[in-house]
């Protein structure tokens, strides 16, 4: 008997993320330049990062496109996106939101820590978004 779609993605989403959430702290230094050692310097790390460390990182497969940037705010839009541009090719557009649910994990553990940050992602592509909204807002 096979298991339901939204079960298997369940599982599949578990899979990802529990890993991750054990590196977290890396991630937050390798992909934002946010030291453990600085938690206070996490809004200007995002800031200057975010798009820069984004656009190396995944190249051309994204998109990103800077919409606010101030001393309070960084608004970065992903106007493409790799996985869900290959979902939604294949037929399977409900499978990007198992690579969003990466981002989550990132984005809890930013504001639950000392980094005062806090990340909102109002749209998404994989919603059907014309755009991925990560917001960052200084909130220390």
């Amino acid at each position: 008997m096979l298991a339901e779609p939204a079960s298997v993605l369940t599982i599949i989403r578990a899979a990802l993320t529990a890993p991750f959430e054990q590196q977290v702290s890396q991630y937050l230094d390798g992909r934002f330049g946010i030291s453990q050692a600085a938690p206070q310097e996490a809004f200007v790390r995002i800031a200057e990062n975010f798009k820069r460390r984004g656009e190396e990182r995944f190249g051309r497969a994204f998109a990103y496109v800077q919409d606010v940037q101030d001393a309070e705010r960084s608004f970065t839009n992903i106007a493409r996106c790799f996985f869900n541009d290959f979902f939604r090719t294949n037929g399977a557009p409900e499978v990007t939101a198992v690579f969003c649910a990466l981002d989550k994990v990132w984005a809890e553990a930013l504001e639950s820590g000392p980094y005062g940050v806090r990340f909102d992602r109002p749209t998404t592509l994989a919603e059907g978004d014309d755009a991925c909204r990560f917001q960052f807002r200084r909130t220390a």
